[in-house]
């Protein structure tokens, strides 16, 4: 894989890592074998993308790989600060980091994953009190130690007393007044002349000899009982020690559980770093087999100088020629395309644009690069063979192939014939496949052939240098003499290669093929003005309708208004009329009644004016009085209304000429729900956790979960029964071994998943 740079993009991200452990998982990752943990993985990589984007969130700023320690515990070492040190920072970084993701992401799978981590704050507590900031044993951690602890101060100032005396009375014979504290107890530093007048214990002597550094005897006595309780120090501290690594023995596997967890959290922040660095992103996993990257670059090509390309495979369009000039960028698409596969598939964010989408791939086969080996006696061509051979014969439907100049090292027509067999036998093996060549027959066979298509990379003008961008449809020129100029070739004696090459029956086809190539261009172009046009007068139809359709609002508003005014008039002579009714009785003012009454006639509208127009859309019942029809509006072109009847007759009617009516048989629509399980949260979980459970209770639950699994059409699930004593684990093995009619396989998980307390189950 490293022929693709997948080494150097795992490198990359490992210098990223703050834990040791955390850049050993990037160093030795691979891409995973089941597409049910790379759904896994890439649920658990958004969620810490998601997160480091939100900010307040992040991986560990140190952590140390615990299982040396503990293989020295086994060997009767015992621990030490800075074993405490590490274990004390696992604790304070994932804790409350797990705390924080319940309230952000509590139904993610990362939230799960995380839970299963044992609560060892109990340890963390007796490390604190045991050990101070810088590793040292505290006085605290027993009170033997702190007895023996005092005394020993007590005796120090005794000591540091008695060598002040001893000083004052030998001041005579001192190159120094004050006493020196030399290897763990204090001297006077006396002449060479007089060291015979000091009472004590010749220790030392200075570097130049002139001094003698003494002991002095009555000092002796309490400097034995310093080495005394130093002893008894140093035999409590091991004591101390000795019982803390006996209690994390006790919990290795909680431990170093932890440990690697931080490590995880540490790999998964440093893949959204390193998401945020390079602009990468993840693709959304397609269920279907294809390639949608968009805007793809290769990683191990600095930012500022990558040429972004899209890249699409499908069912429908399986293989991919890339043709083009020489040096100008063929092979590093390639190698994007295959790299891009590779770290998806292993969890890793791609250097492309967001909407991207990619399916898992079983397998990434490629042939790229020069595999000479002479030991073996093989040639460029005979090694490009055996792999190439290799590949076909281990290719399966869904997989991915990359072979970059295919029949490459041998005569060219023949070398021609076998680009276009291999293709053919690529295109039937059902599998995905970029090939990149310069050979025309292949050019030729992706353009005709149903499933393959052509690609070919571009150039600048008449210089002929390379773009690195891919145009897909068309077909490359090498623009050999071109490079070779470019490159250091002396230009007669390109001159002269390219009056050979307009000699003989290929100059010819290619000139044939220019033709063709020419008319093909003409032919696109005619093509691309005529959807203009046609796009220029659909749009030009669109506006004109829109335009009729805001005359008819604005016309049915105006009569709406119309009406308003109208009944407001209508109100007023009512109230008018009530007014007079008031003030006359039925004997007097007779003609002022009528009077009111005519006027207020006068006021009411026709039915005609009543009316106000309906904006009418396909679907309204309407009815055309004056030809006493009615249906339902099937279409609408312009100011006319296709009318469908009931008996099935279809009238071409004005729309002013509408009035809306009621559906006949119309009945209330049922609205139909369906719901579609949630593949990112689904209504069964991954796993199953058996501890705290009774034997009958968990065997039911066992039973009841695996039928569930099934239905979810799961391939791979765990279950957590932990150690305990056994009988679960027990249980749990027992009932698979007697159902291996949908038990494919199981196994203890790995360290990551909870190892010996848990089983991985493989379904059928």
């Amino acid at each position: 894989m490293d022929e693709l740079g997948y080494g150097e993009q795992l490198s990359s991200l490992a210098s990223l890592c703050s834990s040791e452990r955390g850049q050993a998982h990037c160093l030795d990752l691979a891409p995973f074998k089941e597409v049910g943990d790379l759904r896994e993985e890439l649920s658990n990589s958004n969620v810490a993308l998601s997160l480091f984007l939100q900010g307040g969130f992040t991986g560990p700023t140190e952590s140390l790989d615990l299982r040396p320690y503990f293989k020295g515990f086994h060997k009767g070492l015992v621990l030490d600060g800075e074993f405490a040190s590490n274990f004390l920072g696992d604790c304070r970084y994932f804790y409350p980091f797990r705390e924080k993701l319940k309230e952000a992401e509590p139904s993610s799978l990362l939230a799960t994953r995380l839970s299963y981590v044992s609560d060892l704050r109990i340890l963390e507590k007796a490390c604190e009190r045991t050990f101070d900031e810088g590793g040292k044993v505290r006085d605290a951690a027993s009170s033997t130690l702190s007895g023996i602890r005092k005394a020993l101060g007590n005796l120090g100032s005794a000591l540091l007393s008695s060598a002040r005396d001893a000083a004052l009375k030998y001041q005579g014979y001192l190159s120094a007044k004050e006493p020196l504290y030399r290897d763990g107890r204090y001297v006077l530093s006396v002449l060479k002349s007089y060291k015979n007048n000091v009472d004590g214990l010749i220790v030392g002597y200075s570097g130049s000899g002139e001094t003698a550094y003494v002991l002095p005897r009555s000092l002796l006595e309490l400097e034995n009982e310093m080495s005394r309780l130093k002893d008894e120090e140093s035999r409590e501290v091991a004591k101390i020690l000795r019982t803390l690594t006996a209690r994390f023995l006790e919990e290795e596997g909680e431990v170093l559980y932890l440990n690697e967890t931080v490590a995880y959290l540490d790999f998964l922040f440093a893949k959204a770093r390193y998401a945020v660095n390079e602009g990468g992103v993840y693709p959304e996993l397609s269920e279907n087999t294809l390639i949608d990257l968009r805007g793809l670059r290769h990683p191990c090509i600095k930012r500022e100088k990558a040429v972004e390309n899209d890249f699409r495979l499908d069912e429908e369009d399986r293989l991919l020629a890339i043709s083009g000039p020489n040096a100008g960028g063929k092979s590093v698409a390639l190698k994007a395309v295959g790299l891009a596969a590779l770290a998806f598939s292993s969890g890793l964010p791609v250097l492309c644009k967001e909407g991207s989408r990619l399916s898992y791939f079983p397998n990434v086969l490629f042939d790229i690069g020069d595999h000479q080996d002479i030991g073996a006696g093989l040639s460029t061509f005979s090694a490009h063979m055996k792999a190439v051979g290799q590949i076909l014969k281990e290719a399966n439907k869904g997989d991915l192939v990359l072979l970059d100049e295919p029949g490459t090292g041998t005569a060219p027509r023949e070398g021609e014939a076998i680009a276009k067999a291999i293709a053919s036998a690529l295109l039937n093996k059902g599998v995905l496949a970029v090939l990149t060549s310069h050979y025309e027959g292949l050019k030729e066979f992706a353009g005709s052939s149903k499933g393959a298509k052509n690609a070919a990379m571009g150039y600048k003008g008449k210089s002929y240098e390379p773009s690195y961008h891919i145009e897909y449809g068309a077909r490359g020129q090498s623009f050999s003499l071109e490079a070779a100029v470019r490159f250091g070739l002396p230009q007669a004696v390109a001159e002269q290669a390219s009056v050979y090459l307009g000699e003989g029956p290929e100059a010819d086809l290619a000139r044939r093929e220019k033709m063709l190539e020419a008319a093909l261009e003409a032919a696109k172009k005619k093509e691309a003005e005529a959807e203009a046009a046609l796009r220029e007068s659909q749009a030009k139809e669109e506006e004109l309708s829109k335009r009729e359709n805001l005359l008819l609002k604005e016309e049915a508003e105006a009569k709406q208004r119309a009406k308003t005014a109208m009944e407001a008039a209508l109100e007023k002579a009512e109230e008018e009329i009530a007014a007079i009714l008031k003030d006359v009785n039925s004997s007097s003012k007779p003609h002022e009644l009528l009077l009111a009454k005519k006027k207020l006639e006068g006021l009411r509208p026709g039915e005609e004016e009543n009316k106000v127009a309906h904006v009418f859309k396909v679907g309204d019942y309407a009815r055309v009085p004056s030809l006493g029809i009615r249906g339902r509006i099937a279409e609408i072109k312009g100011k006319k209304a296709d009318l469908r009847s009931k008996d099935g007759f279809s009238y071409q009617v004005p729309l002013k000429d509408l009035e809306l009516a009621e559906g006949e048989g119309q009945k209330k629509r049922e609205v139909s729900v369906s719901y579609v399980r949630d593949l990112d949260k689904p209504a069964v979980k991954l796993e199953l956790n058996l501890i705290g459970m009774h034997y009958e209770e968990a065997l039911e639950a066992l039973a009841s979960y695996l039928d569930s699994a099934r239905l979810a059409h799961f391939k791979r699930v765990r279950i957590i029964h932990g150690l305990g004593s056994g009988v679960l684990k027990k249980m749990v093995s027992d009932y698979l071994s007697k159902h291996g009619e949908f038990v494919a396989s199981y196994e203890s998980a790995g360290a990551a998943e909870g190892g010996l307390g848990a089983t991985i189950v493989h379904l059928r």
